[in-house]
């Protein structure tokens, strides 16, 4: 920024000037002492000794100004990413270890340790390296650890570590053979055990759908089936009254609509199991020729009452 800027110059300003009196100060005194003090020469040339220190001095007083003002920057820039590091480690929940190449010492634990498993990070250091993990599922992180290579890719499972309080924790480790160094181990443990719970929750939710399903369309498969066989005959026998010679002219119109009735009826019930089918996926389609206009003729006089 445009003050920072300014704060910059004027500190260098200030430094030079005080640099540059400190010199030639002390090359006024030296000539005074060695000219005047010592050897008494009667006319001393301080004028020439302030120019020469001067102009020896500006360079030097310049370089050494910026160089300092330069490791302050440095110095503000690492106490700034100190403090960044340490907001970061003292406020996530994430624990990140640090583990030999031979994996039988933990060489740094975050802070966050503490937070998340009840166990400082001197604590965890001080542990033996499977102390807190679940003794059925170590063979799952052994297995993790056991493949990979320097410098490659980060592999992550899930698995159970044991809390200070003896409880449970699923965590989700991600674990990294890094390719500096002897190839020590990083490692970022997360707590999943909301998000397995949830997992668990939905899970069983689906099942549960499933099984609701499977036993709708049972019900519908045999309902459908127990109203189709009363119906066939309903059909059936009303086909065969209408069509009888000795039916009276005023009862076989009755006869017609109780028939084409039945019909719809049988037609909406197959509809039924159709769906039935369509959900366990056993729909064989079937092509029957049709008459539209009759169709559109009973579905009419059906609805024409209301």
């Amino acid at each position: 920024s445009t003050s920072g800027s300014r704060r910059v110059l004027r500190e260098k300003i200030t430094g030079i000037a005080a640099v540059l009196a400190f010199g030639v100060g002390g090359a006024l005194i030296g000539d005074f002492i060695y000219n005047v003090v010592l050897r008494n020469v009667p006319h001393w040339d301080w004028l020439s000794t302030l120019v020469i220190a001067g102009l020896v001095t500006l360079p030097v007083a310049w370089f050494l100004v910026s160089q300092r003002l330069r490791i302050q920057a440095v110095r503000d820039e690492l106490k700034e990413s100190e403090h960044l590091y340490k907001l970061l480690t003292d406020n996530q929940t994430d624990l990140i270890s640090l583990w030999s190449a031979d994996r039988t010492r933990r060489l740094y634990a975050s802070p966050s340790a503490l937070r998340t498993f009840g166990f400082s990070a001197e604590e965890m250091i001080a542990m033996p390296t499977s102390a807190n993990a679940h003794p059925d599922d170590l063979p799952i992180i052994l297995s993790l650890v056991d493949g990979l290579e320097q410098g490659g890719p980060a592999k992550s499972a899930e698995y159970r570590v044991l809390h200070r309080d003896g409880s449970e924790l699923w965590v989700e480790g991600t674990w990294r053979r890094l390719a500096e160094g002897d190839g020590e181990y990083l490692s970022t443990t997360r707590v999943i055990t909301e998000r397995r719970a949830l997992q668990t929750e939905l899970e069983q939710a689906l099942a549960d759908a499933k099984d609701a399903l499977q036993v709708k369309a049972d019900f519908l498969a045999n309902m459908t089936h127990e109203l189709r066989t009363p119906l066939n005959a309903i059909v059936g026998f009303s086909g065969l009254l209408k069509e009888s010679a000795t039916l009276h002219a005023n009862d076989r119109r009755p006869a017609e609509l109780i028939h084409d009735a039945s019909q719809t009826l049988l037609s909406v019930v197959n509809d039924v199991l159709d769906f039935s089918k369509l959900e366990a996926g056993a729909v064989d389609l079937e092509a029957h020729p049709f008459d539209p206009v009759q169709l559109a003729e009973t579905t009419a006089v059906l609805l024409s009452g209301q």
